[in-house]
């Protein structure tokens, strides 16, 4: 699942600059949700968040700087078969400080990601309100293993970097998945 949040830079730069139509208006919470886990901070990119809890560490490779997995699932022979939260940051190609549309981010992103799964699906888009930084929401569904899988990812744009704060879960566990999302999402803060 790392390779196909990463491949959209090249498209990031030379797809259209202009945004599709939004669909509705995403808000997340600006204050921490109350939990005991760590928080997980990342001074390489200047951000905070508080991992839901009941939610664990799992390995994760360039570009991802976090992926979590519900605790119940920390043990899986093969972690792409899980509910799986991350934040991934990736290295973008030469381009002019300050021009990163959040719209094209988006666009970026769901080329690929019908690129890689011929039923992906976009169920919602829109605007997200993420505090001192452009965001777009995208909700999504496809086929993974022969399973109904959603897919919703923020693409972020704070201080001419891109941050993709992702969750992919089977269809059934979205509601649970969903929620974990949302109170990670709302703990962002920049540093």
């Amino acid at each position: 699942m790392t390779d196909r949040r990463c491949r959209w830079a090249l498209t990031l730069l030379t797809g259209a600059l202009a945004s599709h139509a939004v669909a509705n208006d995403a808000t997340f919470p600006t204050t921490a949700p109350t939990t005991n886990s760590a928080p997980f901070s990342c001074s390489k990119y200047g951000f905070s968040i508080q991992p839901p809890p009941d939610w664990n560490s799992a390995k994760c490779g360039s570009p991802d700087v976090l992926s979590l997995v519900p605790q119940a699932d920390s043990t899986a022979k093969d972690p792409s078969l899980v509910p799986c939260l991350k934040i991934t940051v990736p290295d973008l190609p030469f381009h002019i400080p300050g021009l990163i549309p959040c719209g094209s981010v988006a666009n970026g992103y769901v080329s690929d990601m019908t690129k890689q799964y011929p039923d992906w699906h976009v169920d919602e888009r829109g605007v997200a309100a993420v505090p001192n930084a452009s965001a777009r929401e995208i909700v999504s569904t496809f086929h993974q293993n022969g399973a109904l899988w959603r897919d919703v990812v923020l693409c972020i744009v704070h201080k001419d970097r891109v941050f993709l704060l992702a969750a992919d879960c089977p269809a059934d566990d979205y509601a649970a998945t969903r929620a974990a999302f949302d109170e990670m999402a709302g703990s962002l803060k920049w540093n």
